[in-house]
């Protein structure tokens, strides 16, 4: 009598219970919990000048904080331009160093500097785990010298 029992209703059993909760998650109504990261694209718009206002080529371009980006360099206009995916929240001020490794070959030796700049929401998210693009837009004037 127990091998039947076992046999038999114990899949009939395990069904009911799985159909019924099937259907009881049909019926919330409140809103449902999502898992997962936020995100943001985020966009590094920077360039590097000299003192008289002429872009910098070949600049290195190297953020305060590990923030998935790799050493950045300037290019013919002394401009950084680059988007990525960041998990999380933007951060609201962005420190980058700059540093010139080539010394006398881009135009002068430029001094070690570093500046830091404010973040601003370029594009909208989805109110959900897309919190949309920021920028982190500027100009830094590096001065010729020394290291």
């Amino acid at each position: 009598m127990r091998s039947f029992l076992n046999r038999v209703l114990a899949p009939v059993g395990s069904a009911i219970v799985s159909l019924l909760g099937f259907v009881g998650c049909g019926f919330v109504t409140r809103p449902q919990s999502e898992y997962g990261c936020p995100t943001v694209d985020f966009k590094v718009d920077i360039t590097a000048v000299n003192t008289e206002g002429n872009g910098i080529k070949g600049i290195n371009v190297i953020p305060a904080e590990d923030d998935g980006t790799s050493v950045m360099t300037t290019d013919e206009s002394g401009n950084v331009q680059e988007v990525y995916i960041q998990i999380g929240d933007a951060p609201k001020k962005y420190k980058i160093y700059f540093e010139d490794p080539d010394r006398e070959r881009s135009g002068g030796s430029f001094v070690r500097d570093s500046a830091e700049f404010v973040t601003t929401q370029t594009g909208k998210g989805d109110s959900h785990w897309y919190w949309g693009e920021w920028t982190a837009k500027g100009t830094k004037v590096l001065k010729k010298g020394s290291l």
